[in-house]
């Protein structure tokens, strides 16, 4: 507290004061402080929640295959949201399930997929994944012709016979 006579003045530090009369002087006290100025507080804004996407379909390997062998169909898996989570991805071949597999994609990342199948027999097939689609065909197997061992010995039987032929009716004339 500070106390300022009548006619006298106080210098040196400003501050707001608030001021009383008491009995022939004036009594000067500093006021209350301020109370403190808080910035508001941002709403809490969830994060987006996860949003999957499929790209990239590749169908491995590209060109036919035999009965039998495996083709690899991948896809890319990608969450473009702000949260975890998890999506199943389903292989269409020829329109009919063949498989599924679920997998779990951290917010902003992406994830390969990939199914393996087999095919008998021969024909073309259509795989499909999410609205995308490829192909891969299987080939019938052509045996390459074998050696027809009964026609090479009809043909030396029929040399033989002839051959003798021409040799007995030879051997006729000259007796």
């Amino acid at each position: 507290m500070v106390t300022v006579s009548p006619g006298s003045t106080s210098a040196g530090r400003t501050e707001r004061f608030d001021t009383e009369k008491a009995a022939g002087s004036t009594i000067i006290t500093p006021a209350p402080p301020a109370p403190p100025v808080v910035p508001p507080t941002p709403p809490v804004v969830p994060p987006e929640p996860a949003a999957f996407s499929v790209s990239y379909l590749s169908v491995s390997p590209r060109l036919e295959v035999e009965p039998g062998e495996t083709v690899t169909i991948t896809v890319l898996v990608a969450n473009a949201g702000g949260e975890s989570g998890s999506y199943t991805v389903v292989l269409k071949i020829d329109g009919v399930k063949e498989a599924e597999e679920t997998v779990t994609v951290a917010a902003g990342e992406s994830q390969d997929v990939s199914f393996s199948v087999t095919r008998e027999e021969a024909g073309s097939y259509t795989v499909a994944v999410d609205g995308l689609s490829g192909s891969f065909t299987v080939v019938a197997l052509v045996k390459p012709p074998g050696i027809n061992w009964a026609m090479i010995g009809g043909i030396i039987a029929g040399v033989i016979v002839v051959g003798l032929l021409i040799f007995f009716g030879l051997r006729r004339r000259e007796y």
